[in-house]
């Protein structure tokens, strides 16, 4: 076996990924080259397309991250939604706290970065909806491609969208933690709105949901 070393930077949001099951590839072989190698307990395999093989021997500290990395994988089969859901809103308040906006920005400017990402959204749904209806003329193949680049739109847009809202809240925690001595988070925001609309009667009037007075 070969004693090269390869130094390689993971990235936290890559394990979270790659626990949850978002990802194909683990953290490791992301950095690296998952055409080339192949990561495993103790060691990484290196192939090429003439059929060579190489065994990287890793140290204590690649051995102890693996060995922790699939002890989370194997926890996170038996997490709720509701904690994979905390783990994904930690992620983006670190985020938003590394990139400065919730040390400067305000929760009305956040409002409107989500009136931004609304808008960018509308015109996904609305690509996604010409783009199925268009399958019903055309051939298959060509909107195939159409339908799913217009999905991916629609769940980036979706997602920025959350993202927006968890950093908004998490500004107007600041005011309400300050003046009500009331902390919320995305889940107790959530949980309120459940409460108020739960037992909310009403009927549908051209595609919306109209509540009763």
């Amino acid at each position: 076996m070969s004693e090269d070393i390869i130094n390689i930077t993971v990235a936290k949001e890559d394990i979270f990924d790659y626990v949850v099951g978002n990802a194909t590839y683990d953290p490791i072989e992301k950095c690296i080259d998952p055409t080339l190698y192949e990561t495993y307990g103790d060691f990484i395999l290196r192939h090429d397309d003439d059929g060579n093989r190489e065994y990287i021997n890793q140290g204590e500290d690649y051995q102890y991250f693996y060995k922790e990395m699939y002890k989370l994988k194997n926890l996170a089969k038996t997490m709720g939604k509701q904690e994979i859901l905390r783990i994904c809103e930690k992620l983006v308040l670190e985020w938003g706290q590394n990139k400065g906006i919730l040390d400067s920005s305000t929760p009305l400017r956040q409002l409107a970065k989500t009136q931004e990402e609304l808008d960018e959204t509308k015109m996904a749904i609305t690509k996604f909806m010409c783009a199925v209806d268009h399958v019903l003329l055309e051939d298959i193949d060509n909107q195939d491609d159409a339908i799913k680049r217009a999905l991916e739109e629609v769940i980036d847009g979706a997602g920025d969208m959350l993202v927006t809202i968890i950093l908004f809240i998490a500004l107007a925690n600041k005011l309400t933690k300050t003046y009500l001595n009331k902390e919320i988070d995305s889940v107790s925001c959530l949980q309120a709105a459940y409460d108020e609309i739960k037992g909310r009667t009403g009927k549908m009037v051209d595609g919306l949901f109209v509540k009763d007075n």
